[in-house]
């Protein structure tokens, strides 16, 4: 009799025990596929800059500033060196910008304004930057030829993917550009331009030239 009753102490301990180890290892695999998820993001989105010549990165600018005429070379440099090290985007200044005296009026508007933000402008030449060094090309990356290249290899899907990690890398509000507006922008010769004036249509204070944050 006592024999029986120890077998069936230790039948409802195990009963007890094995649901919190089970537990205990389901929430530890959990957390490690997280981490290897994680890992996989980080691995996938992060850009080798070590591949990137000066020679490359000048083909990149100068495919750049055939997008965006309005800004310098020098900045544009700025933008591929400060993608290509994951900083910040730098500061836009007159003197980066063409000696045109109406984009001049253009970005003085737009620095006395209330709204924080920065000029659609400048978000499309960011954005095109963006793209440029995700896809790892040079002169052609973000031409169309370029970018049709990249769609069939990368596909278009995982490319629009990648350049929305970026995008809300650098800013976070970015959430408001999904993944499906991406790859409706790469059918344009300026992906960035287009996005960035779909963004400026839904933005606080919608088409006033500037994405607001």
């Amino acid at each position: 009799m006592k024999r029986m009753i120890k077998i069936m102490l230790l039948a409802v301990s195990m009963c007890l025990i094995f649901p919190l180890i089970a537990g205990s290892v389901e929430a530890s695999t959990n957390k490690s596929l997280s981490a290897n998820r994680l890992n996989s993001i980080n691995t996938e989105y992060k850009i080798d800059s070590t591949k990137w010549s000066d020679e490359k990165i000048d083909q990149l600018v100068k495919a750049l500033s055939e997008l965006h005429p309005e800004l310098s070379n020098e900045y544009l440099r700025e933008l591929v060196e400060s993608q290509l090290n994951d900083e910040a985007i730098p500061n836009l200044t007159n003197r980066d910008i063409s000696p045109s005296l109406a984009l001049r009026a253009n970005l003085a508007r737009s620095t006395k304004s209330s709204w924080k933000g920065i000029t659609v402008a400048q978000m499309g030449a960011v954005i095109d930057t963006i793209i440029g060094t995700v896809i790892g090309g040079g002169l052609s990356s973000i031409t169309k030829a370029g970018l049709k290249a990249a769609v069939k290899k990368m596909g278009r899907k995982k490319l629009s993917r990648l350049v929305r990690q970026h995008l809300l890398r650098k800013f976070s509000a970015a959430y408001i550009i999904s993944s499906k507006v991406i790859e409706t922008a790469l059918n344009y010769t300026s992906p960035g331009t287009w996005v960035a004036k779909y963004w400026d249509k839904h933005d606080a204070y919608p088409n006033n030239g500037r994405i607001n944050f």
